[in-house]
């Protein structure tokens, strides 16, 4: 997911690189405490046994809309124009 959403920041201009740093839990305590909790407590999943019971999902996954949300985040810090976007804030 990094790596898409730098390479999408790239190639919209908001940045002059795709290259990702990374960081220890060391450094990340130092821009935000507790980041690294933070940072690394996210999962993916999958809905199987809702999946098994019939239920489908109605909307699309996290990686069909990321390039919609990166241009949108660019635009909140100021870096990119609003473009007709299904994201409000």
């Amino acid at each position: 997911m990094t790596k898409f959403i730098a390479q999408v920041s790239l190639q919209r201009g908001y940045v002059t690189s795709s290259e990702i740093q990374k960081l220890s839990p060391d450094e990340i305590a130092k821009i935000l405490p507790f980041g690294a909790f933070a940072w690394g407590s996210h999962a993916m999943c999958r809905a199987e046994r809702m999946r098994r019971l019939g239920w489908k999902p109605k909307h699309p996954d996290v990686f069909s809309t990321l390039e919609e949300t990166v241009v949108h985040q660019a635009y909140l810090l100021g870096k990119g124009a609003q473009e007709n976007s299904k994201i409000s804030h």
